[in-house]
């Protein structure tokens, strides 16, 4: 349980570097997805389709150490990350 508050607490920090990040110019939003070259798009209620993922973890020296992926990658490598079978050892 206590694991699982500072995990929160971490993203949701990492989370708030980036935005400061954009919102200074310190980090630009690119114009495609990284892993498949999506364009960028806006969605219904005006976000952009490319979102910030924090591929090495959420500790302070990774908060800007993000990709950029559209909606349906991001969702594809959160359902893998989560789904991920155990590896079996060679016998």
């Amino acid at each position: 349980m206590v694991q699982e508050m500072h995990d929160s607490r971490d993203r949701a920090l990492a989370r708030v570097v980036v935005s400061r990040a954009i919102k200074r110019g310190q980090l630009k939003r690119p114009k495609k997805c990284s892993k498949c070259g999506h364009a960028a798009g806006v969605n219904s209620i005006g976000n952009s389709c490319i979102q910030a993922f924090h591929h090495n973890g959420y500790a302070p020296e990774h908060h800007l150490d993000i990709i950029w992926v559209c909606v349906s990658c991001r969702s594809k490598a959160v359902w893998d990350r989560r789904n991920k079978m155990p590896e079996r050892k060679a016998s």
